[in-house]
Formats: C-alpha cells, structure tokens, sequence
C-alpha cells in the first residue's frame, strides 16, 4: 500500500502529492462516498481547494493553455467530494465542472470538466455534466470547445444530448469569428452545442430580409414618411415574433425561473415584438385621420414612459399570465389602475367572481366602501347592510345615490312600491344634480318638512 503518492501530473519533472491510502495501481485504497455539493463554487474557491492535490493550480485566466475564447474564469463551479478520503478532517475535492454565461451572445460558455487522475474511470465525469446540464444549463442555448478528442469521451458527450461538430454557422453571428479561430488555432479544440438548432437561426434571420425602406437608425427613421415607418414596424413586429415563437417552440421555461437566460430573452423578444406593434397601430391610426406627424418613436428606449402601461395577458413562455393572490399590504400600495386590472385578471380567471366584479365596480363607481385583494380580509356585499341617518348624512353624492339604488331594489322586491318611489325620487334627484334636498328615509323627508 502507498501512503505517500506523487501521481496526477502529465507534465514532465511533476507530480501531484496526495497523501492518501491507494491501492499499487495508484487508485484509492478504500472505497470512494463521493457526492457533489449543490453550493455553487468561485473560481478562487476552486483554485484553492484543488490546489491541495496540485499545488500549482491557477485560475483559468492565468492558463496560458487555454485559447481566448475559454481562458475566462467561470460563474460558477460543481464540486464533487470524496467523505471516505479526507484531508485534514475535511472531504477530499476530486473532480468540478463549471460555465460561463456569455449575455452578448445569449448562450452558456462549459469552463472545463475534470476528475483528479487517481478517481478517473469511476463514471465521476457523467454525474458532474449532468449536473451542470440539470441545475444550470438546462434549456438554454450552450456550446463547449473540447480539448480531448478521444472517442470514449466525444461518445459521452453525445450521450448527454450534445452536438460534436455541429456547423459554426449554426451559433449566432455575434460568436461565429470567436469561434472558427479558436477551432483552427495553435490549441485546436472541436465545438460542441446544446440546445442550438438551424431552424432558431432561420427564425432570427428574418431581421436580415429586406425591410425597405432601409432603416438602420433614427435619423433614417426620422426622414421616412409615416406609410414607410408603418412598413418598417411590421416587419421588425413579424421579425421578432418569429424569433419569439421559436424560442417557445425549443425551450420549455418554468414561469417562476425568471433569471433563467432563455426566460430573459423570451421577455425582451416579447417587449420589442409588442413595442412595434403599438408603433404600427399609432401610424395605422394617423394615416387613417390623414395626419402627416405621429407620435411615434424609432425604438422602445426612445418610447420610455411615453405610452400607457398595461400587464400582459400572457408570460414571455406564452403561458396566460397567472393573477394569485397579493397580500393586503401589497395591495394597498396600487393605484386604483392597478386595483382594477388585478380584480379583472382574476374575475378572468374564475377566482372570487362575485368578490372580484365588487370590488372592480367600488373602484370604477368610486363608491365610499373600502375594497380589498381577498373575500378573507373583508368587502363583504353591502346588499342587507343598515345605515344609520348620521351615516347617511356623512355620505357623499355618489354613496348616497347607490344607497337609494340599493334601497329602492329592496323595496321592488317587497313589493313596497311607495317606498321603492321615494328612494327613485331620492336618486334622481342626486343623480341630475337637482337642487333640492334628499333624505335617509320617507319618515326623514315628513320630519324636515
């Protein structure tokens, strides 16, 4: 039994010391508990906790073996642990994956997969790539360029359902040079994909058709004529849904993983598509009053605050957009706008009706009676309610017409119809702005008189 192993180095004159038990073949001695820890690791991390089997271990921006394009430290780090053997007490790091997410390109970067020599042939490999496809990756567009060419090792990669030499032409333009020169560079490497496909960048090529009249940017827009600029947003609103529709069609989202990439360029696809819609309905509407001026705007940034906000119907995943319930809290720090829009998402959503359609008409009807986001924190139907003369008597206009409406209903249905024409007469009056007085009741009206 060796205690005391220098091995782990493919470099000449080096060695990795390791100083735990392993068997003559250089293999641990007892048998691995390995798992991989969900903590998501720096490069520094890393660094340091690797460096305990390889001392000389840099950061991957120190590495002058890796090309450009991947000579960037990670996001984020997968590190798998050893519990049987321990250094200093503490599990021993033997093998780490991580990625790198690239927003200029909108695709994952894979920074690196590696298994200490002593623990390969243990299948460590496949758990940590199916880790980082699983926890991070997932749907999202990714490419690796892979410095080992051996068979067993390409096959394992495709066997995650990653492409080997897919075309160059097929990732976004914005990465296309970055790539061919690191493929034909002094380190040669191969491209591997995953989740990249012909038929997205066909979709996203549609920007690329002619879109006469030429516009590129907001002096060309300024100088077209309103007919041109209508043109010109319908095709950028067709262009952008295409890139939208095949995004949903490829990638299945979850609505609460907003931070996930795709997610992200789903919702800025969906809020440039929807930007062009409104400009195209804006010059629709002026052409058609035989305007030669509108107010419409080259782009979103240009537009700002300068139209009305509204909730979409749907999710960038093109999911309806579910109204749940808000806190009181929450609720209370809306304006009646967005009181009425959330009341009207869950009215279509079946939740509450009757409590919803309420509380929407006390805000529309601007009626006195407090409204709340759930029949559990009050808004009962003031149908069946008692008023006092004093309450009455506090009552504005408004309140004060509803409750004759409300009193006058409930004396047609106890087929009062002395009572139910003093509360009309009471109505009326207030609603026409009559300059006479109205009472709480027909006995008030005898009293004051």
């Amino acid at each position: 039994m060796k205690k005391e192993l220098g091995y782990g180095s493919s470099l000449p004159g080096k060695s990795t010391y390791l100083p735990i038990v392993t068997d003559d073949e250089g293999k641990p001695a007892v048998k691995p508990d390995v798992f991989i820890d969900d903590k998501i690791y720096s490069e520094a991390e890393m660094v340091s906790l690797f460096q305990v089997s390889n001392p000389g271990r840099k950061t991957r921006e120190e590495m002058d073996f890796f090309p450009p394009l991947t000579r960037q430290n990670a996001d984020g780090y997968y590190i798998m642990f050893d519990r049987a053997n321990t250094i200093g007490g503490e599990p021993l790091a033997v093998g780490r994956v991580g990625w790198k997410y690239l927003p200029e390109h909108k695709l994952y970067l894979t920074t690196g997969i590696k298994v200490i020599d002593m623990y390969r042939g243990l299948g460590l490999s496949r758990s940590l790539w199916q880790k980082r496809d699983s926890a991070v990756i997932k749907n999202a567009p990714a490419i690796g360029m892979a410095s080992n060419f051996s068979e067993s090792w390409l096959k394992l990669i495709q066997s995650e359902g990653w492409k080997v030499d897919p075309p160059v032409e097929s990732l976004p333009e914005s990465i296309q040079d970055e790539v061919r020169e690191t493929i034909a560079g002094d380190k040669p490497r191969r491209l591997i994909s995953k989740n990249i496909d012909m038929a997205m960048k066909k979709a996203w090529e549609i920007l690329k058709a002619d879109t006469r009249p030429d516009i590129r940017n907001e002096a060309q827009y300024e100088a077209a004529s309103l007919d041109e600029r209508r043109r010109w947003h319908g095709r950028q609103k067709e262009a952008y849904n295409t890139r939208l529709r095949a995004l949903r069609t490829h990638h299945t989202v979850d609505l609460t993983d907003v931070e996930n990439p795709v997610y992200k360029e789903m919702k800025e696809y969906q809020e440039i598509r929807n930007f062009h819609g409104r400009q195209q309905s804006r010059i629709v509407r002026c052409l058609g009053l035989g305007k030669t001026e509108c107010n419409d705007y080259y782009s979103l940034e240009l537009e700002g605050e300068n139209r009305q906000t509204q909730k979409y119907k749907t999710t960038p995943t093109g999911k309806l957009d579910p109204y749940v319930e808000i806190s009181l809290e929450a609720y209370n720090n809306l304006t009646d706008k967005q009181k009425t829009n959330y009341h009207m998402g869950m009215m279509r959503q079946g939740i509450d009706k009757t409590f919803h359609n309420r509380m929407f008409h006390r805000i529309q009807r601007k009626y006195k009676q407090p409204t709340f986001p759930s029949p559990k924190y009050g808004g009962e139907s003031s149908e069946g309610l008692e008023y006092t003369k004093e309450e009455y008597d506090n009552m504005d206009k408004t309140n004060k017409r509803a409750f004759h409406g409300r009193m006058a209903s409930r004396a047609k249905r106890d087929n009062n119809d002395e009572l139910r024409r003093f509360h009309d007469k009471m109505r009326y009056r207030l609603r026409m702005n009559i300059p006479l007085p109205t009472y709480y009741s027909p006995e008030d009206e005898q009293e004051e008189e």
